[in-house]
């Protein structure tokens, strides 16, 4: 399954106006052919007079633009833009285009051969998003040569994929008025303990995550300063930083990540300890918590996630008096079921080494839902089926790092690549 995305081309009206777009020609160039649109390239007669026919966006296609008119001549108006298109590939599937098949955004011409006539259009945009992606057929976003007025410059074509590319045939232009291809790829994990990438393409990396559409948060920690944890979910739901500075942000998992420094003295009773504010949002029903965790010391149940209130919520260490340090545990308050605590049947992490944790909660009705703890991708404990989800409702204390006991311990290490989903994710 995928989805599709295009903008409507820009045109010029004939004999009256300049291309229209960011990057449209110009009306009349020396009082007679119209320029150029440009976008990937500049537009023919750009020189002429540069405020028209010019450059826009980027190679990458973060933003998907469409191309720009081309200028009116004093005998015909301007040729139109190439469109926008944006075909993704849902979670990890293939995009093919078979033999044969044509995929354009050719920028526009002008049918009348007569003299002093207007400027094509630019190209437009192409971005094809997917796991493996495979061009058997032809891609085109070239700008469009008039009979008399400005060539239009070529359009812009990005490639997004992570396993493998067949680029085949593709048409941005040629020479002075050829476009851009580009290739954004998500960054590799250079060694075993971590990694410092950057993605070419943020929106690319978004749809890149396992089920984006249910997440309920993601937060990869990768801003290197400020007091704001970006939501990268559909949701928005950014949170604030309490306590911590650019100091906090380290080096995680993948890209950075954050750092929870509070001394084992302080409980969560005293809010000057280091946190995150998730904001108040409603949640509940089935779910996933997964996160990269490196924790430096065991904390009597100091959470790395809390969801207080009514059917309260907490992924967090398991009580010192109870169980082996170390062990984690799942706690839900107030559910049809009554208060719910499930811990793993061992310890989940290992201190000073990045391990990623994912605890899942499915629902099947009362008494009857099932708690999975995995470790590095694998089953590590299962509760029995007896088990109740949270009701859906909003709370409005809710952090990471924090505990909203307040007799409880703060939690100590470092956090990357929190994500809550609305499901409870398979193993696969």
């Amino acid at each position: 399954m995928g989805w599709a995305n295009w903008a409507e081309p820009r045109v010029a009206l004939k004999n009256s106006t300049s291309g229209y777009g960011p990057g449209g020609g110009k009306l009349k160039v020396n009082g007679s052919v119209g320029g150029g649109g440009g976008y990937g390239s500049k537009g023919q007669y750009q020189s002429t007079d540069t405020t028209y026919g010019n450059l826009y966006g980027a190679s990458a296609l973060s933003h998907l633009h469409g191309g720009s008119g081309g200028g009116a001549g004093t005998s015909t108006g301007g040729g139109a833009a190439g469109g926008a298109i944006s075909l993704e590939a849902d979670g990890n599937g293939t995009l093919t285009l078979v033999a044969g098949g044509v995929l354009s955004a050719n920028g526009g011409s002008v049918a009348d051969p007569a003299a002093a006539g207007g400027g094509g259009g630019s190209g437009g945009s192409i971005r094809l998003s997917g796991k493996t992606i495979t061009n058997n057929g032809t891609i085109r976003a070239k700008g469009a040569t008039p009979p008399s007025g400005g060539i239009g410059g070529g359009g812009r074509v990005a490639f997004n994929y992570s396993d493998n590319l067949t680029e085949g045939t593709v048409d941005v232009g040629t020479g002075a008025y050829q476009g851009t291809i580009a290739y954004n790829t998500p960054p590799s994990v250079s060694s075993g303990n971590s990694a410092t990438a950057k993605y070419s393409n943020d929106n690319y990396r978004k749809r890149l995550a396992v089920r984006y559409d249910d997440l309920v948060v993601w937060y990869p920690f990768d801003e290197a300063s400020g007091s704001t944890a970006t939501d990268y979910s559909a949701n928005g739901r950014d949170a604030t930083l309490k306590n911590m500075t650019a100091a906090n942000r380290v080096g995680g998992k993948i890209g950075r990540a954050l750092s929870f420094d509070t001394a084992s003295s302080k409980t969560s009773g005293d809010s000057t300890g280091q946190h995150v504010d998730l904001g108040t949002w409603s949640f509940g029903g089935a779910h996933t918590f997964a996160s990269w965790i490196k924790a430096d010391e065991f904390r009597d149940s100091a959470s790395f996630m809390t969801l207080s209130g009514s059917d309260g919520v907490a992924f967090r260490f398991t009580s010192a008096a109870t169980s082996t340090l170390g062990k984690l545990a799942a706690e839900y308050l107030g559910t049809l079921g009554g208060n719910l605590y499930i811990g793993s049947d061992d310890s989940l992490l290992q201190w000073g080494q990045w391990v990623h944790l994912a605890i899942t909660m499915d629902d099947q009705g009362q008494g009857a839902s099932t708690v999975r703890f995995y470790k590095n991708g694998s089953l590590f404990s299962s509760s029995t089926s007896t088990q109740t989800a949270p009701d859906s409702t909003s709370r409005s204390f809710q952090y990471l790092g924090r505990s909203s006991d307040s007799s409880k311990q703060y939690f100590a290490g470092d956090l990357d690549e929190v994500r809550l989903y609305r499901i409870a994710l398979s193993a696969n």
